[in-house]
């Protein structure tokens, strides 16, 4: 909404920290270490954000980030459920965390990229020409109705 102008940065800023407010004690509401690390991630996840929103456009083109972006929805369903399970299970097997967490990071930018070229990229074409379908039909109907008189 920002980004588009239909928001000013004000409001932005408002519901923003209306919506992080709530997150913060939905997280207090975790018993011990599990929501101190949600609230410090996010606190973290705030910051980062907040300084490539302030950068925008300053912030120099890289195909690395442009495919990160790509991936960036698959990736977000991906990466905790089954980054958890994938550590735990290297874990189980005599892996440390330090050994396993790049083996859990390549793992989910895979699955992300497999997901976005499988799942993703396809279903976005079907939905572009079911709307041109939609499109023409709606056209065609408009037509008709406009030579018909009615």
């Amino acid at each position: 909404e920002v980004w588009e102008k239909r928001w000013p940065v004000r409001k932005a800023v408002l519901v923003g920290a209306a919506l992080f407010a709530l997150y913060v004690t939905g997280v207090l509401g975790a018993v011990g270490d599990p929501g101190l690390a949600y609230l410090v991630s996010g606190l973290v996840a705030v910051a980062i954000f907040a300084a490539l929103a302030y950068l925008g456009p300053r912030v120099r083109y890289s195909r690395g980030l442009d495919w990160l972006s790509s991936v960036s929805y698959p990736l977000y369903l991906l990466h905790g459920a089954n980054g958890y399970v994938l550590l735990r299970w290297l874990q189980a097997h005599g892996i440390s965390y330090y050994a396993g967490l790049p083996v859990a990071v390549g793992a989910a930018l895979f699955g992300a990229y497999a997901v976005h070229r499988l799942v993703e990229l396809r279903a976005t074409e079907l939905g572009r020409r079911a709307g041109r379908r939609v499109a023409r039909r709606s056209s065609q109907l408009n037509d008709v109705h406009a030579n018909s008189g009615t």
